[in-house]
């Protein structure tokens, strides 16, 4: 018997790579030949565009018999355009920066908001689309959103962090076959889960998101992440086996080096830090979302509400 994990090499551009003994998630953002992610833009939306360089504009027009309405954006920012008589669906996916999702934010659900209260609101609304989605993207390994401080460490002190989501760690006991397929003089050898026998780590892999347009460090937010990901190698099966650390942002957000540096620095089992980075596609004057984990991954969908 033997042990492999399947990595997609999330963000960092490597593949199927078999290491150690543990599958993190199987048929998923990180996991083995096969995404249960969907979410595929089918169709085009016409009556869509960005416009830019404006602000305060109000205006209407007739095209085709389509009535059509534009919104108000903040500070020369995001204006979209959308007929109320189309109900299409699919099409026209685009990066979700933090100065979009506030704008329609304030368009539509915080007219009168301050700009704390419409950041605070936006990234809340944010947090919940993202939750959304992974905890039926990855139901079977128990997703779900978290309100639970989880005692952690940053330079050398307690910090206790409260990651926004957390899910289970799985390991499957496997076995190699002999003789699968050759390659020239080598002989292929993949690893089979035997479906024998199955540990799970309840909790033991974090999520955290952030609405932001700037880059993340060890250091920001008083070590917040750098805390979650030494927090999370204190678990049994992640010291072990190692594990991943899921990082949702607006598509403006930059991982710093030093992160990805904290999450291998374990050794054999390092902590992989996977950025899911937002798109966006208006649907009859609502804002629908979903995450993209590289080119061909992305997740499935839900809105801003």
């Amino acid at each position: 018997m033997g042990g492999a994990f399947a990595e997609a090499a999330l963000g960092q551009g490597i593949s199927n790579m078999s290491v150690y003994g543990t599958k993190f998630i199987q048929n998923s953002v990180v996991g083995a030949v096969g995404s249960i992610f969907n979410g595929l833009a089918n169709g085009q939306n016409i009556f869509k565009s960005a416009l830019t360089g404006f602000s305060g504009i109000n205006y209407s027009f007739n095209l085709a018999g389509n009535s059509m309405t534009s919104t108000d954006g903040i500070n020369a920012g995001y204006k979209y355009i959308v007929s109320p008589e189309s109900d299409y669906s699919g099409g026209d996916w685009e990066d979700l920066t933090k100065s979009i999702l506030l704008n329609y934010v304030k368009n539509n659900f915080c007219v009168t908001c301050s700009m704390g209260a419409l950041q605070q609101k936006a990234g809340k609304m944010f947090e919940n689309a993202f939750n959304s989605i992974m905890g039926s993207d990855l139901a079977s390994f128990n997703y779900m959103s978290n309100d639970k401080k989880i005692a952690g460490m940053y330079g050398n002190r307690p910090r206790n962090t409260i990651p926004d989501g957390v899910y289970d760690l799985v390991r499957d006991e496997i076995e190699y076959r002999k003789d699968n397929f050759k390659v020239g003089p080598f002989n292929i050898r993949i690893p089979i889960p035997t479906g024998l026998n199955t540990t799970r780590y309840p909790g033991a892999l974090y999520a955290e998101v952030k609405a932001m347009d700037g880059t993340l460090y060890t250091s920001s937010n008083q070590g917040q992440l750098s805390a979650m990901i030494t927090s999370m190698h204190t678990n049994n099966g992640v010291n072990r086996f190692g594990g991943q650390f899921l990082i949702g942002t607006t598509s403006d957000t930059v991982i710093s080096p030093s992160i990805f540096a904290l999450g291998a620095s374990f050794g054999k089992s390092a902590i992989s830090i996977v950025q899911m980075t937002s798109q966006y596609r208006m649907i009859s004057g609502a804002m629908q979302v979903r995450f993209s984990q590289g080119w061909g991954r992305v997740t499935s969908t839900s809105y801003i509400k």
